[in-house]
């Protein structure tokens, strides 16, 4: 149900990880082996191209368009998530273009990181060559939230041991603590501190940092939010509040703030409540990022080369809701199913922000 933004009532819709782990059916699909097929063979004709913002979903036959049709739905409303299992893994360049290709079909892909990578590798690398502090490293991830509306990955290889993706229902969480700290539920709807990127940061510094007057406001997002027309949607990671934290200026969270993100975590690791998934060889997650929080236990890579790996491609897509206006610094919009998130230069941020995604391919609509 909708709520108006400053009530404490139930979101409802959520789900607790113990009623859905016995059913992998009931959150599992299978690829059709001509659908993979055909994404194989349309990635082959790419010749091994580099993936490029202007690129147009390809056209494919009226079987696959219905797959992909119906795998939008297992993450726009339900329990907005799925797995789809027998997607092709190898030869891994091909693998790699068919992912790419299926992302296309599903929505508009946004960068991932400063250099403007549109896949990325999630693997263990040696510590002197990370530049990204959870995809290149083994260790645990508590939850988060990334992006993108849409996050996407596929295993190309498992963990030797370990490397459990974990999913929970931001709703249940809400819920949860609704009903067992209601005093702490309001702190969440108000914004917390979002790292700057570096070039804002120094504007900060060159302006005397944040004064009384806030002369130059300071990205922030909340926990639980509702967007005007009452859409719900969630976005946490303590990571990045940490993170902000680091940086001249920056707001200071509550103490309230900081005691209620210690009950959300505590709910979120009960063992009841998330959802473990072993991802295998040819499988492939999708969840909506406004309405589940993802972590990963950590993990034995195993050999150099041979280790875990996955790829990951954030997305945007027809049809997501709308976001709380307090989202729009950190996204670029928030207008229902828009162009928007990312990580992009702040002052080279792409025009069509904002813009309707079509449903039935990548690139946003023109106004």
């Amino acid at each position: 149900m909708a709520m108006a933004s400053n009530s404490l009532t139930e979101v409802g819709g959520g789900w607790l990880g113990a009623d859905l782990a016995n059913d992998p059916s009931r959150w599992t699909v299978e690829m059709p082996p001509a659908v993979g097929a055909e994404l194989m063979e349309l990635a082959a004709r790419r010749a091994g191209r580099a993936p490029a913002l202007d690129d147009s979903a390809p056209k494919v036959s009226p079987a696959t368009a219905a797959f992909v049709s119906g795998l939008r739905e297992l993450f726009m409303s339900g329990r907005y998530f799925g797995v789809v299992s027998g997607f092709p893994h190898e030869p891994f360049h091909t693998a790699q273009d068919a992912y790419w290709l299926l992302g296309l079909l599903l929505g508009a892909p946004v960068p991932q990181n400063p250099r403007g990578t549109l896949i990325v590798r999630v693997e263990e690398l040696e510590p002197a060559k990370r530049r990204a502090r959870g995809p290149e490293s083994a260790a645990r991830l508590p939850f988060h939230s990334d992006g993108g509306d849409l996050i996407t990955m596929l295993c190309i290889r498992p963990a030797a041991s370990g490397g459990v993706t974990r999913l929970v229902s931001a709703r249940a969480l809400h819920d949860l603590l609704l009903a067992e700290s209601p005093h702490l539920l309001p702190e969440l709807y108000r914004p917390l501190p979002f790292p700057l990127p570096p070039d804002l940061e120094a504007k900060y510094e060159a302006a005397g940092g944040r004064r009384d007057g806030e002369e130059m406001p300071w990205p922030a997002l909340p926990v639980f939010g509702f967007a005007a027309n009452g859409e719900f949607s969630a976005w946490y990671s303590r990571w990045h509040l940490e993170a902000s934290q680091r940086q001249a200026g920056a707001p200071r969270p509550t103490a309230g703030q900081l005691a209620a993100m210690d009950v959300l975590d505590e709910i979120a690791a009960r063992p009841e409540v998330p959802l473990d998934i072993d991802l295998r060889p040819g499988q492939v997650l999708l969840f909506n990022n406004a309405e589940l929080l993802h972590a990963r236990s950590a993990f034995e890579s195993g050999p150099q080369g041979e280790g875990r790996l996955l790829l990951r491609l954030w997305l945007c897509f027809a049809g997501s809701q709308e976001l709380p206006d307090d989202y729009r610094d950190v996204y670029g919009a928030t207008e229902g199913g828009s162009y928007r998130g990312g990580v992009w230069p702040v002052d080279d941020r792409p025009g069509r922000l904002g813009l309707p995604v079509r449903a039935e391919g990548s690139r946003p609509r023109a106004s």
